[in-house]
């Protein structure tokens, strides 16, 4: 499994980074901090998993969203967000997100997500 780490803050991305380590079917995990650098990354690595966060400079995490999609459906993204209103939350589901976590209250909880992802694509 392959994942892509989108967000603009530094600290966020390397402790996202430091959690994919603990996960042990991610093999290769790549960053991107905008909408251009994201799109750039999606199109070239391919990755399996998207983490995405909304806020982003310039065009954001939702826009991201859906070009990923446009892309590729295929892939998984989990939107990675501060902005956990349930307004976000049903956007990005009607735009394809497969899963939402909030920073502030779920952030742990990605490890776990996913080895379930992993789990549920290999079986």
């Amino acid at each position: 499994m392959s994942v892509l780490i989108v967000d603009d803050s530094d600290i966020i991305r390397g402790k996202l980074h430091q959690m994919m380590e603990e996960v042990e079917h991610v093999k290769n995990v790549f960053h991107a901090q905008d909408f251009d650098s994201a799109i750039a990354e999606v199109k070239t690595k391919k990755p399996s998993v998207v983490l995405l966060d909304i806020h982003l400079p310039g065009r954001n995490g939702i826009e991201v969203l859906k070009e990923i999609k446009t892309l590729n459906k295929g892939i998984k993204v989990i939107m990675v967000s501060n902005i956990a209103t349930e307004y976000h939350q049903k956007i990005c589901g009607f735009l394809g997100a497969d899963f939402f976590i909030d920073k502030h209250n779920d952030f742990e909880n990605i490890p776990s997500l996913l080895e379930k992802i992993h789990v549920k694509n290999n079986n």
